[in-house]
C-alpha cells in the first residue's frame, strides 16, 4: 500500500523490493564529496587569553595549530625584544598550553606571539609583582 509509504516519509529499496520503517540498518555507508577532517582540530591558528591575566608569577597560555609544522612561541617587551622563547620546533595540529614562569621579569605589559608558518598572532599580558 503505497499511500502507508507516502505517511511514513521512508522508503528503502534494496534488491527490488520496498519496505518502511522508522529505524533502517545499512550495510554498506558511501560518503560522496564529504572531506575527511577531524572535526576535533582547530581550523585556524589562535592564540587564546591567557589565564590569569594579570598574573603573578605565572599564567597559561592556550594556543591552537590548524596545521603540523614549525612553530614558535615566545614573550616580548614593549621594545620588540625577545624576553623569552616558550616553544619552538615542529607540531602536530591542534590545541595546546603553555605555562610560563615570569619571576625573573619585572613588573610590566608583555606581548606573547604565536608564529607558524606565515601567520602571526599576538596577545598582551599584563605581570603585576
Amino acid at each position: 500500500d503505497y499511500s502507508r509509504l507516502e505517511r511514513i516519509g521512508v522508503v528503502v529499496v534494496n534488491a527490488g523490493s520496498i519496505s518502511t520503517g522508522a529505524t533502517i540498518s545499512l550495510k554498506r555507508r558511501i560518503q560522496v564529496g564529504i572531506e575527511d577532517t577531524d572535526p576535533t582540530l582547530p581550523t585556524t591558528l589562535s592564540l587564546y587569553p591567557n589565564y590569569p591575566n594579570p598574573f603573578n608569577p605565572q599564567t597559561t597560555i592556550p594556543f591552537a595549530l590548524a596545521q603540523a609544522g614549525d612553530m614558535r612561541l615566545e614573550v616580548i617587551d614593549v621594545h620588540g625584544r625577545v624576553v623569552q622563547r616558550l616553544e619552538q620546533g615542529y607540531r602536530q595540529a591542534g590545541r595546546y598550553e603553555h605555562t610560563f614562569d615570569a619571576r625573573q621579569l619585572a613588573s610590566g605589559v608583555y606581548i606573547v606571539r604565536l608564529i607558524a608558518g606565515q601567520e602571526i598572532r599576538t596577545q598582551k599580558i599584563t605581570l603585576l609583582k
